[in-house]
């Protein structure tokens, strides 16, 4: 039996991004949805997650600054609707 094909769809929603010491956190939601292809059956998976991050030569402060821009930018072109 051939392996089955899924189109795997990942929603992310952050929560905030949180800097204390050396650690990021980040709370967020998901959704994930598998759909066999052949079928065209989907499965859905919802939750709460969080990302914890090392600070490591200060990536997470580019992260945070990365994710504010990207979040500002959808806020405008919501907004410019």
């Amino acid at each position: 039996m051939p392996p089955r094909r899924l189109h795997h769809q990942w929603d992310k929603t952050s929560l905030g991004f949180t800097v204390s010491g050396d650690w990021a956190f980040e709370p967020h939601t998901y959704k994930v949805t598998d759909t066999d292809e052949k079928t065209n059956v989907a499965t859905t998976d919802e939750g709460k997650a969080i990302n914890i991050f090392p600070q490591g030569r200060r990536r997470h402060v580019a992260l945070r600054d990365r994710r504010l821009a990207l979040q500002r930018s959808a806020r405008a072109r919501l907004l410019s609707r």
